[in-house]
Protein backbone atom coordinates (compact mmCIF):
# COMPACT_ATOMS: atom_id res chain seq x y z
CA UNK A 1 0.00 0.00 0.00
CA UNK A 2 2.67 2.47 -0.95
CA UNK A 3 0.57 4.19 -3.60
CA UNK A 4 -0.70 7.50 -2.20
CA UNK A 5 -3.90 7.47 -4.24
CA UNK A 6 -4.79 3.98 -3.04
CA UNK A 7 -3.96 4.88 0.55
CA UNK A 8 -6.20 7.97 0.44
CA UNK A 9 -8.98 5.97 -1.24
CA UNK A 10 -8.75 3.29 1.46
CA UNK A 11 -9.11 5.95 4.15
CA UNK A 12 -11.97 7.66 2.30
CA UNK A 13 -13.72 4.30 2.11
CA UNK A 14 -14.00 4.39 5.90
CA UNK A 15 -15.45 7.89 6.00
CA UNK A 16 -15.30 11.28 4.36
CA UNK A 17 -13.47 13.00 7.23
CA UNK A 18 -11.00 10.12 7.50
CA UNK A 19 -10.22 10.56 3.81
CA UNK A 20 -9.82 14.31 4.15
CA UNK A 21 -7.51 13.89 7.14
CA UNK A 22 -5.37 11.34 5.27
CA UNK A 23 -5.22 13.62 2.25
CA UNK A 24 -4.04 16.51 4.38
CA UNK A 25 -1.49 14.35 6.13
CA UNK A 26 -0.04 13.37 2.77
CA UNK A 27 -0.16 16.92 1.37
CA UNK A 28 3.54 17.38 1.93
CA UNK A 29 6.53 17.88 -0.39
CA UNK A 30 7.77 14.48 0.84
CA UNK A 31 4.51 12.53 1.33
CA UNK A 32 6.23 9.21 1.93
CA UNK A 33 7.57 10.66 5.20
CA UNK A 34 3.96 11.02 6.41
CA UNK A 35 2.67 7.61 5.34
CA UNK A 36 3.31 6.10 8.77
CA UNK A 37 0.84 8.60 10.24
CA UNK A 38 -1.80 7.46 7.77
CA UNK A 39 -1.10 3.83 8.70
CA UNK A 40 -1.67 4.84 12.35
CA UNK A 41 -4.95 6.45 11.33
CA UNK A 42 -6.02 3.19 9.67
CA UNK A 43 -4.97 1.41 12.86
CA UNK A 44 -7.38 3.59 14.84
CA UNK A 45 -10.11 2.68 12.37
CA UNK A 46 -9.36 -1.02 12.84
CA UNK A 47 -9.25 -0.71 16.62
CA UNK A 48 -12.25 1.54 17.28
CA UNK A 49 -14.21 1.29 14.05
CA UNK A 50 -14.78 4.01 11.49
CA UNK A 51 -17.65 5.69 13.39
CA UNK A 52 -15.73 7.04 16.40
CA UNK A 53 -12.73 8.05 14.26
CA UNK A 54 -15.00 9.83 11.77
CA UNK A 55 -16.75 11.65 14.65
CA UNK A 56 -13.46 12.77 16.19
CA UNK A 57 -12.14 14.05 12.88
CA UNK A 58 -15.44 15.79 12.10
CA UNK A 59 -15.10 17.66 15.40
CA UNK A 60 -11.64 18.79 14.29
CA UNK A 61 -13.03 20.15 11.05
CA UNK A 62 -15.92 21.89 12.82
CA UNK A 63 -13.51 23.40 15.35
CA UNK A 64 -11.69 25.03 12.46
CA UNK A 65 -8.56 22.96 12.99
CA UNK A 66 -8.58 20.84 9.85
CA UNK A 67 -4.82 20.61 9.51
CA UNK A 68 -3.28 17.30 10.42
CA UNK A 69 -1.38 17.26 13.67
CA UNK A 70 -3.17 20.27 15.14
CA UNK A 71 -3.68 20.36 18.89
CA UNK A 72 -7.48 20.22 18.49
CA UNK A 73 -7.29 17.06 16.37
CA UNK A 74 -4.83 15.46 18.75
CA UNK A 75 -7.17 16.23 21.67
CA UNK A 76 -10.15 14.75 19.80
CA UNK A 77 -8.26 11.56 18.99
CA UNK A 78 -7.03 11.23 22.58
CA UNK A 79 -10.58 11.72 23.85
CA UNK A 80 -11.81 9.11 21.41
CA UNK A 81 -9.38 6.52 22.65
CA UNK A 82 -10.11 7.11 26.33
CA UNK A 83 -13.89 7.26 25.93
CA UNK A 84 -13.94 4.17 23.72
CA UNK A 85 -11.57 2.08 25.82
CA UNK A 86 -14.47 0.64 27.82
CA UNK A 87 -16.52 -0.03 24.68
CA UNK A 88 -13.55 -1.70 23.03
CA UNK A 89 -12.95 -3.86 26.09
CA UNK A 90 -16.64 -4.81 26.21
CA UNK A 91 -16.54 -5.85 22.54
CA UNK A 92 -13.50 -8.01 23.22
CA UNK A 93 -15.19 -9.67 26.20
CA UNK A 94 -18.39 -10.22 24.20
CA UNK A 95 -16.52 -11.79 21.29
CA UNK A 96 -14.60 -14.07 23.67
CA UNK A 97 -17.80 -15.11 25.43
CA UNK A 98 -19.53 -15.93 22.14
CA UNK A 99 -16.63 -18.11 20.95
Amino acid sequence: MRDLTTLIATCAGHGECIGIYAERLLDDPLPWTRMRSVYRLLGLVRRYGPGPVETALLRCLIAGQPEAGSAACDDQMAGMSSSNAVASRNRAVASTASS
